[in-house]
């Protein structure tokens, strides 16, 4: 999955470990996820986006799943979750 992370961890200056130990994954686990290769949860994708600071929307875009509203696919949930 096409993600941010890595670009908001460094902004705020984080390690692998650090954002790892506030999401509750290791750092192997995190690195995972920013190179794409692994898929997450939402729980988790929301936990990531807290530990850097930023909107699950911002962190885990998804360009190519767009519904009626425009919205991406995360975007869309968090909508309908509210």
């Amino acid at each position: 999955m096409k993600n941010n992370l890595r670009k908001y961890r460094k902004s705020m200056g984080f390690t692998l470990e650090q954002v790892g130990l506030m999401a509750g994954v290791t750092k192997s686990y995190v690195s995972y996820i920013e190179t794409g290769d692994r898929d997450i949860s939402i729980r988790l994708g929301f936990a990531l986006a807290s530990a850097v600071g930023q909107s699950i929307e911002d962190v885990f875009p998804d360009p190519n799943d767009y519904n009626e509203h425009g919205d991406g696919f995360v975007r869309s949930i968090v909508r309908y979750a509210k």
